[in-house]
């Protein structure tokens, strides 16, 4: 997959979303002083973020899970057995020259053994899942692409009640082998840049790097890492050279307004169960990492409570020759919630 001709100059697009400026029989009501806007479409999928003028100004919709919880400009809900978007506005909607509806989608999918498989010079926006999401992948290149508002999609309901939504640049799922995720860029992300994470018991993940990226205003981290099957491995994996910055910034900020529900870290992992060994932070550049709940700009988290030196991934990164600005805090997250500081710079 790639480009040519004057590529460089204006790359082709691949959009996640639909354009609601063009979409038929749309309603409008007067309520309290705002116009609510009732969009039908056709697709069947979750609407997870809504970009207004290429997201001018962060200028997107805050997603809400009813309609009564419709109150505020910008505010819209997907009502998903009537397949309709409900938009609330203080503007005409003829006031805007681009309005996106990003569906629950991916927008390139990867699946099962393949020849390799290259994309080269493409852009990845306004998707509300991930830009490429990659499950048992052998043989994939990903080279000069631009990730921007992606993610946002709803995932589903958490025990507590809590609707968890989610959506990263580049996602590899459960085993990949032989990957290279180089020379892009990532901005506005609602979850993570790149990510290789899974939890089928026998997952392998092997020869992966991520290389020379410029990732930046992320939700969740620049690079996240785990496998949660029991007998998974993961192994020669490698984050060097990337530029990160103001990570836990970006327009999932303007999702949720609720104190320390901020993320923000370079790196993190959620536990890992399986094998870990061989790998690689090394050269990049962090600086300025957002983080509401105060834990840390490299956060960790074990199913134990293990001494955080000895684990690999904390190894790697104090190790990596990084270099780091606009940091306070260290820290390592244990699934008990201990939080022990690092001695040191990481």
């Amino acid at each position: 997959y790639g480009a040519y001709g004057d590529a460089a100059a204006d790359p082709p697009v691949l959009y996640g979303s639909i354009d609601a400026l063009e979409v038929v029989g749309v309603t409008a009501a007067s309520v309290d002083g705002y116009t609510v806007y009732t969009f039908p479409l056709e697709g069947g999928y979750d609407i997870g973020n809504v970009v207004l003028d290429s997201g001018a100004g962060i200028e997107t919709g805050r997603k809400v899970f009813s309609v009564d919880a419709l109150s505020s400009a910008l505010d819209y809900y997907y009502d998903t057995a009537a397949d309709t978007v409900t938009l609330v506005l203080s503007t005409p909607l003829s006031s805007y020259t681009m309005v996106e509806l990003c569906e629950t989608e991916h927008i390139l999918t990867v699946t099962g053994a393949h020849p390799p498989i290259s994309v080269t010079g493409l852009d990845f926006m306004y998707g509300a899942a991930h830009g490429i999401s990659a499950t048992d992948v052998k043989g994939l290149t990903v080279h000069d692409c631009h990730f921007s508002w992606l993610g946002g999609g709803y995932l589903h309901t958490s025990d507590t009640g809590e609707q968890v939504r989610f959506g990263n640049g580049v996602e590899i799922w459960n085993s990949g082998r032989d990957i290279e995720v180089s020379d892009c860029v990532f901005d506005q992300i609602f979850d993570t840049a790149v990510t290789n994470q899974g939890s089928s018991t026998f997952a392998r993940q092997t020869n992966i790097s991520y290389t020379d990226n410029t990732i930046s205003k992320c939700g969740m981290a620049g690079f996240e890492l785990w496998l949660h099957g029991r007998f998974s491995k993961t192994a020669g994996i490698s984050f060097s050279g990337n530029t990160v910055s103001d990570i836990g910034s970006g327009w999932h900020l303007t999702q949720d307004d609720r104190e320390g529900a901020g993320l923000g870290h370079f790196v993190t992992s959620f536990g890992n169960v399986g094998s870990r060994s061989d790998i690689d932070i090394s050269s990049n550049t962090f600086t300025d990492a957002f983080n509401a709940s105060g834990t840390s700009s490299v956060l960790l988290v074990s199913d134990t409570d293990t001494d955080p030196g000895s684990d690999t991934l904390v190894q790697a990164v104090r190790e990596g020759g990084n270099t780091y600005s606009g940091v306070d805090e260290w820290g390592y997250s244990t699934a008990q919630g201990v939080v022990s500081v690092l001695d040191g710079p990481v």
